[in-house]
């Protein structure tokens, strides 16, 4: 997948999250050091993108809005979600 991006000449990102979720799977991999690799290579095409205050912001007002409409997602989706949405803004 990440080749056909660079192939592409796309840029794309990976949130601070996401990067998190990649090391946990990493670590319960059996072929760890390898996954860790991976994850490393990725990490020089593919920028990781911060988590700023206005994410945690879109982060909040999304959770409560999601609430009040009594729908519930997992706090990482929704950070992702959030980074993205932020991010795609900003464009």
């Amino acid at each position: 997948m990440i080749t056909e991006f660079v192939a592409k000449d796309e840029q794309f990102y990976i949130s601070e999250v996401s990067l998190g979720e990649l090391y946990y799977g990493a670590s319960l991999s059996d072929r760890e050091e390898e996954k860790r690799q991976k994850i490393e290579d990725m990490k020089v095409i593919s920028p990781v993108v911060e988590l700023s205050e206005d994410v945690w912001e879109l982060f909040g007002e999304t959770k409560a809005w999601l609430k009040k409409k009594k729908r519930r997602m997992k706090d990482l989706d929704l950070l992702i979600a959030c980074v993205a949405k932020h991010h795609s803004d900003e464009r």
